[in-house]
């Protein structure tokens, strides 16, 4: 590491380094977990939603990952424990992080560890960083179990391993809130909430609020997009950008390999299909079709471990090596810019009727 780099944060996954004006997150790939960590920080980053930390590029060298990302001042985690913060600077703060969690709740995104340490601060404007335990999520409810948000911000529901939705990040902004005004968190264990929460009390716009994040019961839980109404605040209509594609003529051997997935897993329609996309975008080989779709299992909420196990028992057919440095070059090169989202469901469960379009089409924009 170069002598003018200073270390700015440290994670289960990377640490984060000053890189002149800009801050570098560097992950050592040691295995398909930390892998994810970086598909899926990706994926998000590469939606240029509003709030999210700017990205600027990536690559892959020497079993690490790079990302560059723009640099901020401070994270809100130092912010409180330096200084008190008024009630207005709170309610301020409180409003951009509720519109920032809309969106990615828009587009189907949970976060799963907001805290303090993972919002930055630039000026008045603040950041979501961290998506290395982001995933996708659709309309079903408490399917994921695997949450990872640090024990302070941890929903009920988690406690109690009932598994998770986008609930479970509205209680962490409650206690994000809570914290910047009170300078404490309102319990660290299940029963220190159970006993404090009913005690809640106050008046006041931000008492109010918090008394609404910090439902128990997820179901009676606000919602970013309701706090915001709460506040006179007018939740943001965001689709991310989505890029224009060139798709490869009907391939015969593109076929016969993605038939090889869809005929074994029917089932996993998302899960396929983003595959296909990524696949579409990427020089077309038997071993890049593996690829596609284990970089499209670590992006959604319960990772398909039967189909990452397919396909690595494919490749292994093929006789690849380096397995795990060869997938992490794939991403380098390949993921580092996507910004592409599952469209299949326009044709109303019709998956055939969705494959038979990507293997005609030679062009398409994604809406």
């Amino acid at each position: 590491m170069a002598t003018d780099t200073l270390l700015l944060g440290e994670g289960a996954y990377a640490k984060v380094y000053t890189k002149k004006d800009s801050a570098l997150k560097i992950s050592e790939i040691k295995s398909l977990d930390d892998l994810s960590a970086v598909v899926r920080e990706l994926y998000v980053l590469n939606l240029n939603l509003p709030g999210c930390v700017p990205y600027k590029s990536c690559y892959y060298k020497w079993n690490y990952f790079h990302i560059v990302l723009e640099r901020a001042n401070n994270s809100l985690g130092q912010l409180i424990k330096r200084t008190v913060i008024s009630e207005g600077r709170v309610l301020e703060l409180s409003k951009q992080l509720l519109h920032h969690v809309h969106v990615l709740h828009q587009n189907d995104i949970i976060h799963r560890d907001l805290k303090p340490d993972n919002i930055l601060l630039k000026g008045d404007t603040l950041w979501l960083c961290d998506f290395g335990l982001s995933r996708r999520f659709t309309n079903e409810y408490g399917r994921g179990t695997d949450y990872m948000v640090t024990r302070w911000y941890r929903a009920p529901e988690i406690w109690k391993e009932e598994g998770y939705d986008k609930p479970a990040d509205a209680w962490s902004i409650g206690c994000i809130i809570y914290r910047m005004l009170y300078r404490k968190v309102p319990g660290k264990t299940l029963k220190e909430l159970e006993e404090n929460i009913p005690k809640l009390t106050g008046e006041s716009d931000l008492q109010t609020l918090i008394k609404g994040l910090l439902q128990m019961d997820p179901s009676k839980r606000w919602t970013a997009s309701r706090a915001l109404a709460f506040l006179g605040e007018t939740p943001r209509v965001v689709s991310p950008f989505i890029m224009e594609d060139t798709y490869s003529v009907r391939s015969t051997q593109r076929e016969i390999w993605f038939r090889k997935f869809y005929s074994n897993f029917p089932k996993e329609e998302r899960v396929l299909s983003h595959g296909l996309m990524i696949f579409d975008s990427v020089d077309q080989t038997p071993e890049n079709m593996c690829y596609s779709m284990l970089v499209a299992c670590m992006l959604f909420k319960t990772r398909p471990s039967k189909i990452l196990e397919y396909s690595v028992w494919l490749l292994k057919e093929m006789k690849t090596k380096n397995l795990l440095t060869n997938l992490s070059s794939f991403v380098g090169f390949n993921c580092s810019t996507y910004s592409r989202m599952s469209d299949w469901e326009q044709f109303d469960g019709d998956f055939d009727s969705y494959v038979m379009l990507k293997m005609n089409s030679k062009k398409r924009k994604l809406k």
